[in-house]
């Protein structure tokens, strides 16, 4: 009797849904921003948090008009309107803290929130030129690929919510144009997607005016559609003759609020500085920035690459988006040496350059389908880890000063009326301002003694001295304050009537 025995049961082959392994990346990347969202807004940028935090609450508590924005740091005045960009996050978290009470936990989620629609957004732009898998592969680097974006879209910042209408103007743009990548979908009315084009850029460049720079991919799409006949054509005219005329009519209306209370973020201060441009320091601290904190070092090698492709397959759109950053980062030059988070202007397209330049690299190097399977896995562990390292590295983005907590607490209970002044003395940093949740003065140092007994005329109650400003004020306070004990640097000393 012969044996026969039946044949091997093919080999199960491993097959997911693109939507589920998206829907995965939107949802794990979600988690690891807003794991965070209850830390106090005394963590890296917290000066900056806390003004947008403030104006924030001034819309919820005060007065609920975006056309007029406050700050805390406005001394013995009434009101404190001043001269910024749309502070449209700070309206958003404010009209949801209408519906319960304001807390600056909202304004954290909300730029998780804004993460789900920019991360789902990189997905459709990428996927819709250059496939399924680099689509995927976009979105998995947006969500954990770049150090500091991850961290701003946690941030009580205007970053999240302007990466994600630049993204929205120009996904809207190729809807519009109804390119064809191999990706059969159904687009949405053609009339709905150019207005969203051009409601997103406006809003863009009244929230940041550098961010008008996302008008160069939206004209790169129109290049790639119609070629040079793109410059007689109405649409991106329209596009970029309102979205300007909507950042100058902001900005014509912000300043006009700062001459009349005379606080300003200093809207152009940042820009146009040939010194800086020509020094050394400058070049070399936003390389290590892009190094470091934008890209890592696997960010770095996909965007050379990515770069490559760009230009050899004559993609406009990426193209002039990396040409007007280069081009930005000259225009604002005092913005990008002072703070990373200026470099993030690059972000709407650099997860699509990085997805695209690392499936070129794999797809030359892996000889055969295991080892292109094994050098994307090794790929995708070597992109979270390198994230995770700089996030918590030597300077962590997440670390709070413990002596923060407790002159919070200690600043509220001496000052129990909501209408006493506080006087931080040393910096202008107002988070403590912030958290103490009492308006006053914020000064830098030197700090002069004529402006210490102007704000002590005008109602100063509590002052908080930074160690800056510990060799002039202190002894000016002698005799006329007491010392509240504190463990640390900084020292305060509540006011005698």
């Amino acid at each position: 009797m012969i044996l026969t025995s039946k044949p091997p049961a093919p080999e199960a082959k491993f097959t997911y849904s693109t939507g589920a392994v998206v829907a995965l990346i939107l949802a794990f990347g979600f988690c690891v921003r807003a794991a965070t969202f209850q830390i106090p807004l005394l963590d890296q940028h917290a000066w900056r948090q806390a003004d947008t935090a403030g104006i924030s609450r001034a819309f919820a508590e005060e007065r609920y008009n975006i056309l007029y924005p406050q700050v805390e740091w406005r001394g013995a005045a009434a009101t404190g309107y001043v001269e910024t960009g749309l502070e449209l996050h700070a309206f958003f978290v404010a009209s949801f803290a209408r519906l319960t009470k304001f807390k600056p936990e909202i304004g954290r989620l909300l730029s998780a929130i804004f993460f789900i629609a920019s991360c789902r957004m990189v997905w459709l732009f990428t996927r819709r030129r250059y496939g399924d898998r680099t689509g995927m592969l976009a979105a998995y680097f947006y969500a954990f690929g770049f150090p500091l974006m991850l961290f701003m879209e946690r941030a009580f910042m205007n970053e999240a919510l302007l990466v994600c209408l630049s993204l929205v103007s120009i996904v809207s743009a190729q809807r519009y144009l109804v390119s064809s990548t191999g990706v059969e979908e159904r687009p949405g009315p053609r009339a709905v997607a150019l207005v969203m084009v051009i409601v997103a850029t406006a809003l863009t460049g009244a929230v940041k005016l550098p961010y008008l720079i996302v008008l160069a991919p939206v004209w790169g799409l129109f290049i790639e559609r119609f070629g040079w006949r793109a410059f007689v054509r109405i649409e991106p005219w329209l596009v970029s003759i309102i979205a300007i005329g909507v950042t100058v009519a902001w900005y014509t209306h912000a300043h006009a609020l700062g001459q009349q209370s005379g606080l300003t973020f200093g809207i152009f201060d940042k820009a146009f500085n040939f010194e800086l441009i020509g020094s050394e320091r400058f070049y070399r601290m936003v390389s290590q920035r892009m190094f470091r904190d934008i890209l890592g070092p696997i960010g770095l090698v996909g965007l050379i690459s990515g770069a490559a492709v760009m230009y050899f397959q004559r993609r406009w759109c990426e193209g002039l988006a990396l040409a007007s950053f280069v081009a930005y980062l000259f225009i604002v030059p005092g913005g990008n040496l002072m703070h990373n988070y200026y470099q993030l202007a690059i972000m709407p397209t650099l997860a699509t350059i990085v997805a695209v330049g690392w499936r070129q690299l794999i797809n030359r190097f892996a000889v055969d389908l295991r080892t292109h399977s094994t050098v994307t896995t090794t790929l995708l562990v070597l992109v979270a880890l390198s994230t995770t390292i700089r996030s918590a590295s030597f300077h962590s983005w997440y670390d709070v000063a413990p002596e923060y907590g407790p002159i919070c607490t200690i600043g509220a209970e001496r000052v129990p009326n909501p209408s006493d002044r506080i006087l931080i003395a040393g910096t202008a940093d107002p988070r403590l301002m912030f958290c103490i949740n009492r308006k006053g003065w914020a000064i830098d140092s030197p700090v002069p003694e004529a402006r210490l007994a102007e704000a002590v005329e005008q109602g100063a109650r509590l002052v908080i001295v930074y160690p800056e400003a510990a060799d002039t004020v202190v002894p000016w306070l002698a005799g006329r304050s007491e010392e509240v004990p504190l463990n640390g640097p900084i020292r305060m000393f509540v006011l005698r009537r």
